[in-house]
């Protein structure tokens, strides 16, 4: 048999809801499914009740509408066995010195529940059905998830997030045990504002490049450790697309990559935009990565960004992770190898270096810049006739124009690696008939 609506809500909302609420719950679903339904919204009734309960005893500071003498009184009374559950409905139903902000319809929504419940406990004639269970679980549902309300409830959370932040970073263990069950409290409702309030933390205690990078660091941290609580973290990914520039956000944690891909063909553009723009950094890189190997993006953009990239500044720890792809080409990073070679990213920065930084044409400025990229591609690539070649032209004398840095790095890379240097002396006489005299003289022997 199909699970009641109900059931399935329970199962989803295991974190946030206490034993008790759950015990309630489930002694409701059992006392309708026998078709006692007066003593099933009873326990309905209560099980509503005890989560809004837990959910008040959980603020620590006084809402601002309440002051402290106020706010201490009414959590003494929810934790008396006698009192507690007069003292929430009374909480709901009130206009003034209340935590809840609740719209009047949810008031008179909750008055006629509580009529219901009355009739289930004294009344003879009143005529009680499954649909009256059914209707209140669906209220409970709405209720818990969007309506609930609680003054200062957010401001309560930011000041707990900030509170184990500083105290252990977000990458701690601490931290992320904290995230799991503070999301386990908030409900999707409050996202947006709890986020909003994080933010203004933020933003008035940093520079504003600061701010952004601390406020990124959490966010990154919620979005991997909420995916399991589908509504929420939704409400995350929706937050970050209106509210934020997702591209960048992207581009400071690449692994959050997957959480947009539905709505990827939007922010595509201005991500590859944002992708070309300047150097080519570690995580610039690992977004390129990703983009080659969604199926939804087309063969050509793939083969042009491939191209843009070998033709950017590679930053040296972009060309470590390369070496790293490159030692576990047939292990780990295999996947990786594949689709660089599909879309000749190691044809284009041979292209690069051969046609705009090892020839007698090349922009001192582009080449110089490039010198890194070019050490790279010798570790990496065997020497052949056409690289010895355009160095043989690139830089005949030192009395010929030439990129400085370049010339500088190739004379130490060759002092360094001497068997480099004997290979390179080799394939220049044997396959382009160069005198020694002439290898001698280069700007770059050793």
């Amino acid at each position: 048999m199909r699970p009641l609506k109900i059931e399935e809500w329970i199962s989803t909302h295991e974190k946030l809801l206490s034993d008790v609420s759950k015990i309630l719950l489930n002694e409701s679903i059992l006392a309708y499914k026998a078709g006692a339904y007066r003593a099933a919204f009873i326990m309905s009734w209560l099980a509503f009740l005890n989560i809004v309960k837990e959910r008040l005893l959980l603020i620590k500071s006084p809402p601002s509408n309440l002051n402290k003498e106020e706010w201490d009184g009414i959590k003494k009374s929810l934790q008396k066995e006698d009192e507690w559950d007069k003292t929430v409905y009374n909480l709901l139903k009130k206009g003034d010195n209340t935590p809840f902000k609740l719209p009047d319809e949810t008031k008179l929504a909750i008055k006629y529940w509580k009529e219901v419940r009355n009739a289930c406990a004294h009344g003879k004639t009143d005529i009680v059905s499954y649909y009256h269970i059914e209707t209140f679980w669906a209220f409970i549902e709405d209720f818990v998830d969007k309506k609930m309300k609680i003054v200062g409830e957010v401001e309560g959370f930011v000041e707990e997030v900030i509170i184990f932040y500083e105290a252990f970073g977000t990458r701690s263990e601490e931290f992320q045990n904290f995230v799991q069950n503070l999301f386990s409290r908030i409900s999707q409702r409050s996202i947006e504002e709890f986020l909003d309030s994080l933010w203004n933390y933020f933003n008035m205690n940093f520079e504003e490049y600061k701010a952004k990078l601390e406020f990124f660091d959490i966010l990154s941290v919620f979005l991997k450790l909420t995916p399991e609580r589908i509504e929420v973290h939704q409400k995350m990914i929706d937050y970050i697309i209106t509210k934020l520039e997702v591209e960048e956000f992207i581009l400071y944690d690449p692994d959050t990559i997957i959480y947009f891909e539905v709505n990827i063909e939007g922010i595509l553009p201005n991500l590859i935009k944002k992708i070309k723009e300047r150097d080519i950094t570690i995580n610039k890189f690992k977004i390129f990565l990703r983009l080659l190997s969604l199926p939804y993006i087309s063969e050509s953009t793939k083969k042009q960004l491939s191209e843009n990239i070998a033709s950017s500044i590679l930053s040296s720890r972009t060309l470590a992770r390369l070496d790293t792809i490159l030692k576990e080409k047939e292990g780990k990073y295999k996947h990786f190898y594949i689709l660089l070679k599909k879309y000749d990213f190691f044809k284009h920065i041979r292209e690069v270096i051969l046609n705009k930084v090892l020839t007698p044409d090349a922009g001192f400025g582009f080449a110089n810049s490039r010198v890194g990229l070019v050490l790279w591609y010798l570790k990496n690539f065997d020497l052949d006739k056409e690289i010895v070649k355009h160095i043989i032209d690139t830089f005949p004398s030192s009395y010929s124009p030439h990129p400085f840095d370049v010339a500088r790095g190739l004379k130490t890379y060759f002092q360094n690696n001497p068997n480099e240097w004997t290979k390179f002396c080799k394939i220049a006489k044997q396959e382009l008939e160069v005198q020694d005299e002439i290898l001698s003289s280069l700007i770059v022997a050793p």
